[in-house]
């Protein structure tokens, strides 16, 4: 087993019920967080992966009638923040960037310039496989659990919602 720790979006605040609720049968959320424009539900969970560990939260907090909409995470980032992730000079990432350094193949921004901000999700997965000491798979992992959370809320009110649910089995 490993700990996971982790925070899901909410829908919105749970009402003072449903947060006893929550706070006395899901033992994994150590905390609610609200009042302001996100509701979060922090969780330590031990499981076999982070999927499953994920999966089993949202289904005992959607059991009191709180659904959970993402996962947080901070996917658009710079330059900047992908040195201080990676330990890297701001230099050494713009050069990787660019190809003037490195094997090339850098994924590329996904704003333009002046502000270019990078998905973590594809600069963590191409650091990952070209500078194998560095694992950023976990990383890679939320941003996609957030992406079905987020596709699944959504789609939840569509008349045809099962087939979108099969998008995810194919």
């Amino acid at each position: 087993m490993t700990e996971f720790e982790f925070s899901l979006v909410l829908e919105r605040e749970p009402d003072d019920a449903q947060a006893e609720a929550i706070a006395a049968n899901v033992p994994s959320v150590t905390g609610l967080e609200g009042g302001g424009p996100v509701s979060l539900a922090h969780a330590v969970v031990d499981a076999l992966d982070f999927a499953t560990a994920v999966t089993s939260t949202v289904q005992q907090i959607e059991a009191f009638g709180v659904l959970v909409v993402g996962l947080q995470t901070d996917d658009l980032i710079s330059i900047k923040e992908i040195a201080a992730r990676t330990g890297r000079t701001r230099e050494s990432v713009r050069l990787l960037a660019t190809g003037k350094r490195g094997p090339g193949g850098f994924p590329s921004p996904i704003s333009p310039e002046p502000w270019s901000l990078y998905s973590w999700t594809e600069v963590g997965g191409w650091f990952s496989e070209h500078f194998r000491e560095q694992d950023f798979d976990l990383d890679r992992q939320a941003t996609a659990a957030d992406h079905f959370l987020r596709g699944r809320h959504i789609t939840r009110a569509e008349p045809n919602a099962d087939s979108w649910a099969q998008l995810l089995s194919i």
